[in-house]
């Protein structure tokens, strides 16, 4: 699969960083993968999605062998690996899995300057760490990995829209969070 990668790219260093980038975490995908899924062929598949998608967002990978970059290809397998999990649930006549939160209408612009303004990006990233998974995954991206909605929606396999919803909601638990801890 490695010679595939490396054709996706053009530049020598970027061909140098695909094969450090699956070398280095290819195992820890692979594990990722097969833990939301319970199938080894499904656990590949997800896998090679998430290598050709980190591969169109190359260009955020600075240096292989860190936290960032592992965390980074964590979050794009495991969101591909859930992705198609659901996919097959629903394929074998299961009930779909959506999400149970609510449907409020809130100023997205209006609560991430509230947000923003009130706390430093430190406090953000320690405040990421206990929201749930899926609101975690874009608040990390948003802000850990400096990405657009648009990227995250590419990245996540999920709709703007969506990916524009679930960084709302973060951002509005963090909030609520955060005026909780100050007894507002």
């Amino acid at each position: 699969m490695l010679a595939f990668y490396l054709t996706l790219v053009d530049s020598e260093e970027d061909r140098k960083k695909v094969e450090q980038l699956y070398y280095q975490y290819r195992n820890l995908m692979f594990y990722v993968a097969r833990d939301v899924l319970r199938d080894d062929r499904l656990a590949e598949d997800a896998v090679h999605q998430a290598f050709v998608r980190i591969i169109k967002h190359l260009d955020g990978v600075e240096e292989i062998v860190s936290h960032k970059t592992r965390c980074f290809v964590v979050i794009v397998v495991r969101n591909i690996s859930k992705t198609m999990y659901v996919k097959r649930k629903h394929e074998l006549g299961f009930a779909d899995i959506e999400e149970s939160q609510g449907h409020e209408f809130v100023d997205q612009q209006n609560v991430e300057t509230q947000v923003v303004t009130q706390m430093t990006i430190d406090d953000i990233k320690n405040k990421i760490a206990d929201l749930p998974q899926i609101y975690r995954d874009v608040m990390e991206l948003k802000y850990y990995y400096d990405r657009d909605e648009m990227e995250i929606a590419q990245l996540l396999g999920i709709s703007y829209a969506a990916a524009r919803k679930r960084l709302q909601r973060a951002r509005e638990l963090v909030g609520r969070r955060r005026r909780k801890k100050k007894g507002v």
